[in-house]
């Protein structure tokens, strides 16, 4: 997301111009998907696509919210067992390291 990101004027035009605001919400995400790695951009658009098609199904603005706010839990907890692997084998690293400094 650009930091000059306006949401007053975004949610202005989702009332005003649906279409215009689906076009530009669409630029958003795609310049969002380019800035990640390559080998990244299927999975990550792959998921969104998911978690789009379960917001079409719901019945509300509070399931929408839920669904949003259940994908977001899981990319966190994706993203914490990312970190604890690194954790662990940079843990491991260290320790050859130090093993073979010492012989």
């Amino acid at each position: 997301m650009p930091p000059s990101f306006d949401f007053d004027h975004f949610a202005r035009l989702a009332q005003e111009d649906p279409v215009a605001f689906e076009t530009q919400r669409h630029a958003l995400l795609e310049a969002a998907f380019d800035e990640l790695p390559a080998a990244l951009q299927a999975s990550a658009r792959a998921s969104f696509a998911q978690v789009q098609v379960r917001m079409l199904a719901a019945k509300s603005p509070a399931e929408r919210l839920a669904i949003s706010l259940a994908a977001l839990n899981d990319a966190l907890q994706d993203l914490q067992q990312g970190f604890a692997a690194l954790r662990r084998e940079a843990v491991q690293q260290s320790r050859y390291s130090s093993r073979s400094t010492a012989a």
